[in-house]
C-alpha cells in the first residue's frame, strides 16, 4: 500500500515538473552563428561614382563631412552617362578609398545591400574596387 500511496503523491509532482517551460538557453548552431555574422543580403553591385574634390559639412546621425558625388555609367567606349545632373551628399564611407581634394576621381565601387541594418545605419556597404580616372582640379 505504501507503493500505491507514493506513486499517487509523486505522479502529480512529475506532471507539474514536466509541464513547466524549460529555462535552459539554446546553444547557437554554426548555421545560426553564420547568419548573425553574415549581415549582407545580396552579391555586390558594381557602380561608378564621380567624386568631387570638394567636401561639405553635413548632418547624418551626427555632424560630419560628406563627399560630393554623382553616380554614372560608363559605356564600352568609355562614354560617361550621368544618372544625376548635380552632385549630391554622400553620407557613407567607402572602404579603401581616400578622398583627394586636388582632383575629381571616377571610382568603381562594390555596393552591397545590408540585410538588417541598424536604425542609424546605411542600407549599403561600399568598397573601393578601383580608381578609373583622376582629373586634376583647375
Amino acid at each position: 500500500m505504501n507503493h500505491k500511496l507514493s506513486i499517487a503523491l509523486l505522479l502529480p509532482l512529475l506532471v507539474i515538473a514536466c509541464s513547466q517551460e524549460s529555462t535552459t538557453q539554446k546553444v547557437p548552431t554554426p548555421a545560426s552563428i553564420e547568419t548573425q555574422v553574415s549581415n549582407t543580403a545580396t552579391q555586390p553591385q558594381i557602380i561608378f561614382l564621380e567624386v568631387s574634390p570638394e567636401t561639405r559639412p553635413c548632418t547624418g546621425v551626427a555632424p560630419q563631412t560628406c563627399l560630393l558625388v554623382r553616380e554614372l555609367t560608363l559605356s564600352e567606349t568609355g562614354q560617361k552617362n550621368y544618372t544625376e545632373k548635380e552632385a549630391s551628399y554622400f553620407y557613407d564611407s567607402i572602404d579603401g578609398f581616400t578622398h583627394n581634394s586636388k582632383s575629381t576621381q571616377i571610382i568603381k565601387v562594390k555596393r552591397t545591400e545590408i540585410a538588417n541594418p541598424a536604425a542609424d545605419q546605411s542600407q549599403y556597404q561600399y568598397e573601393l574596387d578601383s580608381i578609373v580616372e583622376t582629373i586634376p582640379s583647375k
